[in-house]
């Protein structure tokens, strides 16, 4: 009788909110005439869903229950065991459980209230389940699990983020300043760009939506409104409908009643991101007025970021309210109302453009959207040399009194005139060539979705394969745009490990370059991937070589920027070292760090934070450990200030900070980086990549400390496997690991498979006279020995 009554409640509720506000009270007087009760609970139902509209989509973590808990501790949904509430309210109940078969990891379950189970609540539920099991991004709270109880309710199972706070609560919190602000809204941007690239639009961004873990970790929630890009099934629309929203981070055209875009989605980072810099909203306006909201968010602009400085937002954002205001006119002014412009068309391209404007303003640099005039683009380098930029102001004041030499004076300011005019035009240049390879990938993408073609999801390496059958045609694009994108497409294999296919598409870019004969920063940034590539395949001395013309090509590069050369640099210091050539190696990245970190953003440089790891390892190589962990944990901050803590590059420092940790015997924080290192590993780069392999041997070192050398063997086999994929077959990283695995199975008794082990050790090493391979050499004939001393 009861699951009746829920029944007929549940249709009720469905056919009223379907209707527009008038139609609805006549629906609801004529349906529940005669009966007061009904009536009183359906209004409450409605009342709840308006002021709860997406508790599908609520994080795991808030306030205290307002409504009573209908499962008890200790009872199960699903397979998973009630421990307590978390959270209640009008659409049902959010609870922490364990999974009854003994994973003790906690979970956030999220159970809808019976009197909802309607047509529409299980098409949104099955729509929010569907749309984040396609979203895998770290930054993306990812749907673990799903289901429906015996009684019919659906359930969510999410990550329970224990202590999570929404983002400008936890920057709050923690006061951190605009810089660190810029750089942790990145990894928002991040998560949103993954989601349009699964072509789901998130259309709900908002501080509650984007949750920050105690640890730093940024965590995008609440996709249950979200709208699958070409989905012409999704009518739901604007706010008169009753499509779920937030008004305030709402844009025009979501607020007119239009289906939110990718576009709707920037202008909502836009908001989030005004709220996170000034602490206050971008309209003066009572959210409470519907009316009066809907008008600002569609005729008025945003006030600018420093007029809307809230004087508590000061001191949470560790800084003056005079310097606050100087950082938040110019550039991040532009930037923030570029994302909320009212037309769509006149807002960033998307969320990685804004992104990329952002990291543009960390380092200084012109940003995209403003205009690159003379006045601009000189006023950006004065900045980025500001020491440099004053002793020559300076010069020039002492000059200006000399009227005998005014006419010198003159020619100088006629000369960097001249100067500042050919680097605007080389900036046209390289963003023109920038947009052309941008729109060339976006086709692309556009190709990969559902509405252009049939079949199974296109993955990211078919993709590249795609874009660089289409590039080797002559006709695909002009030659300097057709350079810009294989070489974009090469460092993209790099990235992947497809080594091979980097090196082609290089290759074609750089015969490109050659032939054009004009030094770009492009061509100097292709060598130096180029160089890099080479480095990966062990080809020291080529590597040497691609940089030094690299260094060349921007010595005829107007206005070349340091940190540009110092990328150079460093690539050169790890080929010497390789070549043997250690102090050469060290001063010059001595020089590159010195230079990295007079810069006004060092604290969160990344650059400079993978100089620091290159030295670090340099030194630990030479065995001067006191010296490499400064170096190694200065980098490690940088990183996770400058990326967050599962970022790739932090997963390559916590493996060498790990092997210098085991060399001065600190097992336990050894054991401690490489687990993150591997978790790292395995969730960003997958078990094919090459550095999949560098973490398997790490591994293997560490079990071979506590003198597990079967484990020991187990990884290091783990780790030979993937070398053998996807290194060269010479590889003197692959001989290594094939000498640590004979050592090893000698140790376990295994003497026949050391000994074949061995000999194909040997074999890949071969007799080249680079240091490494001497070394390694050297090592083998020690293993060799020591087993004939084992049989004796």
């Amino acid at each position: 009788m009861e699951r009746d009554r829920s029944r007929h409640l549940a249709q009720l509720l469905d056919a009223a909110i379907s209707l527009p506000p008038a139609e609805r009270e006549r629906f609801l007087n004529e349906a529940c005439a005669g009966n007061p009760p009904l009536r009183e609970e359906l209004d409450s139902l409605i009342a709840a869903l308006e002021e709860d509209p997406d508790f599908l989509e609520t994080p795991a973590v808030g306030a205290a229950p307002t409504t009573p808990a209908p499962v008890a501790t200790d009872e199960s949904i699903g397979p998973y065991r009630v421990q307590r509430l978390i959270r209640a309210g009008g659409m049902g109940s959010v609870y922490l459980a364990l999974r009854e078969d003994g994973v003790e990891r906690p979970v956030a379950v999220k159970l809808m209230h019976p009197a909802l189970v309607s047509k529409s609540a299980l098409a949104r539920f099955t729509r929010e389940r569907r749309i984040l099991a396609t979203l895998d991004h770290p930054h993306i709270c990812r749907l673990q699990d799903w289901g429906v109880t015996s009684d019919g309710r659906p359930y969510l199972v999410m990550p329970y983020l224990e202590g999570a706070q929404p983002l400008t609560e936890y920057c709050d919190g923690h006061r951190l300043t605009i810089r660190e602000r810029v750089a942790l809204f990145r990894d928002v941007c991040g998560a949103v760009h993954h989601a349009h690239q699964n072509l789901v639009v998130h259309s709900d961004l908002k501080p509650a939506n984007v949750l920050v873990t105690p640890d730093g970790r940024v965590q995008l929630v609440d996709f249950g409104i979200a709208r699958l890009l070409g989905n012409r099934h999704d009518t739901t629309s604007g706010m008169t409908s009753g499509r779920p929203m937030t008004p305030a981070y709402a844009s025009p055209e979501q607020i007119r009643g239009q289906s939110p875009t990718t576009a709707s989605d920037v202008y909502g980072l836009g908001v989030l991101l005004y709220e996170l810099l000034a602490g206050a909203s971008p309209y003066v306006v009572d959210i409470a007025n519907p009316a009066a909201l809907v008008q600002a968010i569609s005729e008025t602009e945003p006030r600018l970021l420093q007029a809307a400085l809230a004087d508590d937002a000061i001191d949470a954002r560790s800084s003056t309210r005079a310097r606050l205001s100087a950082d938040l006119r110019g550039d991040l002014d532009t930037i923030v109302r570029c994302a909320m412009a009212k037309e769509p068309s006149m807002r960033y391209g998307g969320a990685a453009t804004l992104a990329d404007d952002l990291q543009r303003w960390l380092h200084g640099h012109p940003v995209s959207a403003r205009n690159p005039t003379w006045r601009y683009q000189a006023g950006k380098f004065v900045r980025r040399h500001r020491w440099a930029s004053l002793a020559t102001a300076a010069t020039l004041v002492a000059l200006v009194t000399f009227v005998v030499v005014l006419s010198v004076l003159n020619a100088r300011i006629g000369a960097q005139s001249t100067q500042l005019r050919a680097q605007s035009e080389q900036l046209r240049v390289e963003r023109d060539r920038a947009e052309a390879t941008a729109k060339f990938l976006a086709g692309l993408f556009e190709e990969a979705s559902p509405g252009a073609r049939s079949g199974a999801a296109t993955t990211a390496g078919e993709l590249l394969d795609r874009g660089f059958a289409r590039l080797r045609d002559p006709e695909s694009l002009p030659p300097s745009e057709r350079a810009a994108a294989l070489a974009a497409v090469g460092s993209a294999y790099q990235q992947m490990g497809r080594y091979s296919e980097a090196e082609s598409a290089m290759s074609d870019a750089l015969a490109l370059y050659d032939s054009d004969g004009i030094p770009s920063q492009a061509h100097a940034q292709a060598l130096l991937e180029f160089a890099n590539l080479q480095f990966r395949l062990e080809r020291y001395a080529d590597a040497e070589q691609t940089v030094r013309r690299g260094l060349d090509v921007l010595d005829g590069v107007t206005d070349a920027a340091p940190s540009q050369r110092a990328s150079q640099l460093n690539t050169l210091a790890l080929a010497l070292r390789r070549q043997g050539r250690i102090e050469e190696a060290m001063n010059i990245l001595g020089e590159v760090i010195a230079l990295r970190s007079s810069l006004p953003d060092a604290d969160t440089n990344t650059d400079l934070a993978a100089n620091l790891h290159n030295l670090g390892d340099m030194l630990h190589a030479e065995e001067r450990h006191a010296e490499a962990e400064p170096r190694l944990a200065a980098a490690l901050s940088i990183f996770e200030r400058g990326y967050g803590p599962d970022h790739v590059s932090v997963a390559y420092l916590l493996n060498s900070y790990g092997n210098l940790k085991l060399a001065t015997s600190d097992i336990s924080g050894a054991e401690q980086m490489l687990q993150r290192a591997e978790r790292i590993a395995a969730e960003r780069l997958g078990p094919k990549h090459p550095f999949s392999g560098y973490v398997h041997r790490s591994m293997a070192k560490l079990k071979r400390t506590r003198g597990d050398y079967k484990g020991a063997h187990d990884a290091t086999q783990q780790a030979i496997a993937v070398f053998r994929a996807s290194l060269p077959p010479n590889s003197v990283v692959l001989g290594e690991a094939l000498i640590d695995a004979a050592d090893d199975a000698a140790k376990i008794g295994e003497s026949a498979n050391a000994d074949a082990l061995l000999v194909e050790a040997v074999s890949v090493i071969g007799d080249d006279p680079l240091p490494e391979r001497a070394e390694a050499r050297g090592r083998a004939d020690a293993v060799r020995a020591s087993m004939i001393g084992g049989k004796r």
